[in-house]
């Protein structure tokens, strides 16, 4: 059963961060006065494209239909488990390029290969992703009646409660990673006194 007043909220608040990151990463191309790291223009991409995914079918004007379009909707649940595993990627590859950046900044270490560095934290959110939305591509193609509007009827989904759960464990298993690294930035840039014996001994 839907409740209106909570699929506008949900609705208005996709769309407002639709617009949001949309406007944040045109400024970036638009204005050359702007320069932003390629992982942080991903990290904004990947929230963008999970916006997008979560109002397809009412962009589509299908949300109050029982039985929208075949295609759509099979095309959205294989984002609907996808898009949380990119976003939780292209976090923990912010994450580990601030990383980087504090490492060089705190013990003066350069990281070799940078560029090549870069290129494969801007890519590798979209391997796992993309692994995700094969896989439930696969299944929604093989049992098309599964795929159909979720509970809320917001948002298209599968029958299998799989694709689910493992999206969920990935997520957590990525998000604790970030944490754990998170805590080791605090760690190093919270000692002043490590920074300042290590500008000393050189």
């Amino acid at each position: 059963m839907r409740d209106k007043a909570l699929t506008r909220v949900f609705m208005a608040m996709q769309l407002f961060s639709w617009v949001g990151y949309t406007l944040i990463i045109s400024t970036v191309f638009l204005s050359q006065k702007i320069h932003r790291h390629p992982v942080w223009i991903m990290f904004c991409l990947s929230w963008l494209i999970s916006c997008v995914s979560y109002v397809l079918l009412f962009l589509a004007g299908e949300m109050d239909s029982d039985h929208p379009n075949g295609t759509l909707c099979l095309v959205q649940a294989c984002l609907i488990y996808a898009v949380p595993v990119l976003t939780a990627s292209a976090t923990l590859a912010l994450i580990i390029h601030l990383w980087f950046n504090v490492r060089t900044v705190v013990f003066h270490i350069e990281t070799q290969h940078a560029r090549t560095r870069d290129i494969l934290l801007c890519l590798s959110p979209y391997i796992p992703a993309l692994s995700f939305f094969s896989g439930v591509l696969r299944y929604g193609l093989e049992n098309p009646k599964d795929v159909k509007p979720g509970g809320s009827c917001m948002y298209c989904v599968v029958g299998a409660s799989f694709p689910g759960k493992a999206s969920a464990i990935y997520v957590v298993l990525i998000l604790a990673a970030g944490v754990g690294i998170e805590v080791v930035i605090a760690t190093t840039t919270g000692d002043p006194t490590r920074a300042i014996a290590e500008t000393r001994s050189r």
